[in-house]
């Protein structure tokens, strides 16, 4: 696991450094925003962080909904009456579909409150004697070509 979050921090520091440098070789004209990489790299970190836990409840929810749904239906198929069994096959199987579904919904949304709570916070990331450039704009009024969105 810890082997796989410093490759995850490793690869998000290669990807951002390389925007950086292309878009400064694409316009040389356009200057870059200086940020604080030590505070960037933090809050990547605290991001993928929480998309992850996000991911195992998610994973972990599931599993156990699957759990349930092999009981359910072990119980529904004991059943003698056709009429019945299939009315509890039917139900263990409709619990499954909206746990599932639930599941999915609230990591979507997890990861959706960690990206935002991620590009909020990098705005902090400004080297000092930038207050200008908060918001990605340049001194001028212009907006950067390197974003952090």
């Amino acid at each position: 696991m810890k082997k796989n979050s410093l490759s995850l921090i490793a690869l998000a520091l290669l990807v951002g450094t390389s925007s950086v440098l292309a878009a400064t070789l694409s316009d040389p004209t356009k200057t870059v925003i200086p940020r604080d990489t030590a505070c960037i790299n933090q809050k990547i970190s605290t991001r993928e962080l929480a998309i992850m836990n996000a991911y195992k409840r998610m994973s972990g929810g599931i599993a156990n909904a699957l759990n349930n749904r092999a009981t359910e239906l072990t119980t529904a198929w004991n059943i003698v009456d056709a009429k019945t069994r299939k009315k509890a096959i039917n139900q263990a199987w409709a619990k499954y579909t909206i746990a599932r579904k639930d599941f999915v919904k609230v990591y979507r949304q997890q990861v959706a409150i960690a990206w935002k709570a991620s590009r909020d916070q990098m705005k902090t990331c400004k080297i000092s004697g930038q207050a200008a450039n908060v918001q990605g704009e340049e001194p001028s009024g212009e907006k950067s070509d390197v974003s952090l969105e």
